[in-house]
This record gives C-alpha cells, sequence and structure tokens, in this order.
C-alpha cells in the first residue's frame, strides 16, 4: 500500500481489498485466470463487507470511503 496514492479517497477500499486476500489466503499472481479474477472479485466483495459493516456501526457514509459504484 502506498500511502501516497493518487486516489486517496480509494485508500480504505483498496486496504480491505487486500485484507480480503489475507483472510482468503490468496497467493500473489499477476496472472489473469479464472481463479485469479474470482480471487480478486471475492477480496471486492469481502472489503465491501468489511467497509459497510464499519460504516453502518461508525455512523459513516460508505460512499466516503472509496467502494466502487459497481458495488453501491
Amino acid at each position: 500500500m502506498n500511502i501516497n496514492w493518487c486516489y486517496p479517497l480509494k485508500l480504505p477500499f483498496a486496504f480491505a481489498h487486500e485484507i480480503g486476500h489475507v483472510i482468503h489466503g490468496d497467493q500473489h499472481t499477476t496472472a489473469k485466470t479464472k481463479l485469479a479474477k474470482k480471487q480478486e472479485k471475492a477480496a471486492d466483495l469481502y472489503a465491501v463487507g468489511l467497509i459497510w459493516g464499519y460504516c453502518l456501526k461508525m455512523e459513516i457514509d460508505p460512499m466516503t470511503c472509496g467502494i466502487p459504484t459497481r458495488y453501491i
């Protein structure tokens, strides 16, 4: 993770996405395989759930946490 990333509003989602990979035990890959795509989607969905739950609990607007619009 690069705290100086050019999209700072997307950092919470990106960080949660990476946590999803760790939780799922994914192996790092740059391949464009079906497995890699499945792992990326699973990490995205984990991130959405993690952020959404936190935002509801803390009364924060989830839209401020970089969740891609395709998951809203």
